[in-house]
């Protein structure tokens, strides 16, 4: 059976072994109002769309896919669409989408970017940056689209906005001169306040009843900081090194993104009550389809066999309905990896032929049993690798063991 790209698990390994190359990025988080999910963007498939996981990790799937690069997804409050940024018509707008990848709306036009959406608590206000003057503001408008109206008017340049847990204010990262603090203002634009100081970068604030969490180096590199709305109880967060942080609903945990143990940039979970940081993603490699026995389903695999296992990755095209645009032989085949063993290709060498049948070229593999490391009940299994021109990739597909009484 062919590999999905609604996989079990997004803990998928660290790329191929001893390799440096060009890894995909996954960033953004946002909270289902629920906690159970994490929606966030990455360009494993190219480019950067909305995936969601589950907060175990559980049930990673695309939502988007609009072939153009989409940022800052936020989920509303009710749970039922997510607003983001595309440039899908040209320069940088809002949209929403629906959970199932349906019915995207587009909020904004014109000639200005607008980017990094907030809904505010009651879901009846998108606020968002916009610069048709050439700086950045803070703008809002109705959820529908209608009604901008302009919050800020100042001479630097204004960033990610997040609303108080009330709906009347909102905190924003304002940048002059090279340094960027926090300030806060009320909704219908009066009431402007420096929450912090210091010749710093604060960046990507995010307002729960917590209190603010955001991203500054007054500590040197980049780290994860919180901040009480008036101003006290400053103090970093243990550890927690990265950007886009964002609380989940229970105020328990934060979802950041940051760099990976295999280069990658991830999402990565502190939990705030026994300061533990858990990687949520561990996407190091652009995904490809694969395909464990190619013509035989199930893909039975007896982990105590000394047999070797055929594995194909394939070549496929959009024009064919497929997901993506990919090459199976600019593969490096010397450079993957099968299995939790990180088994090797057992012949050294790749086979480029047509395997599955469609006219285009695949690259098929063989990797010895005892050396994937595949064990009795597992129920998927990886491969990475690296192209010739140094991309990290990977793919999963589903295996049933046998033989283990």
């Amino acid at each position: 059976m062919v590999g999905s790209y609604y996989v079990e698990s997004a803990q998928v390994g660290l790329g191929a072994v001893g390799v440096e190359g060009v890894t995909p990025n996954s960033l953004n988080p946002t909270y289902s109002p629920d906690g159970s999910k994490v929606a966030f963007v990455s360009d494993m498939l190219s480019s950067l769309d909305i995936w969601v996981i589950g907060v175990d990790g559980s049930e990673l799937r695309r939502l988007s896919d609009f072939s153009m690069d989409v940022r800052d997804p936020v989920w509303s409050p009710d749970g039922s669409r997510i607003a983001f940024s595309t440039s899908r018509g040209g320069n940088p707008d809002i949209w929403t989408i629906q959970l199932d990848g349906s019915n995207p709306v587009q909020l904004t036009t014109g000639p200005s970017d607008d980017d990094q959406p907030s809904w505010s608590p009651d879901g009846s206000l998108i606020a968002f940056v916009s610069g048709p003057t050439g700086t950045n503001d803070l703008w809002t408008m109705t959820a529908d689209g209608s009604n901008p109206r302009k919050v800020t008017n100042l001479s630097g340049q204004e960033n990610h906005p997040s609303f108080s847990p009330d709906g009347t204010e909102l905190v924003f990262s304002f940048t002059q001169t090279g340094v960027s603090n926090l300030m806060i203002i009320n909704v219908d634009g009066t009431g402007l306040r420096r929450l912090t100081t210091g010749d710093v970068r604060d960046f990507y604030p995010n307002w729960s009843s917590n209190g603010i969490v955001f991203s500054s180096n007054r500590a040197g590199g980049f780290d994860l900081w919180l901040i009480q709305p008036d101003g006290s109880e400053l103090q970093p967060i243990p550890n927690a090194v990265g950007y886009d942080p964002t609380w989940s609903p229970d105020g328990n945990v934060i979802a950041f993104s940051d760099l990976g143990p295999g280069g990658a940039q991830n999402i990565f979970l502190v939990n705030l009550v026994d300061e533990t940081i858990q990687p949520l993603t561990q996407i190091n490699g652009f995904f490809r389809e694969i395909d464990i026995r190619p013509g035989v389903e199930p893909n039975s695999v007896n982990p105590k066999s000394t047999e070797i296992i055929p594995v194909t990755i394939l070549t496929t095209s959009k024009a064919k309905g497929e997901l993506i645009n990919s090459d199976a032989t600019r593969i490096d085949p010397l450079s993957v990896r099968f299995g939790p063993g990180l088994a090797p290709e057992a012949h050294g060498e790749g086979h480029i032929e047509d395997v599955d049948g469609d006219g285009d070229l695949d690259l098929l593999l063989h990797f010895r049993t005892t050396d994937t490391g595949i064990q009795c009940g597992d129920t998927e299994v990886t491969l990475t690798g690296v192209t010739f021109t140094r991309h990290h990739i990977q793919g999963s597909d589903t295996v049933v063991t046998v033989g283990c009484r």
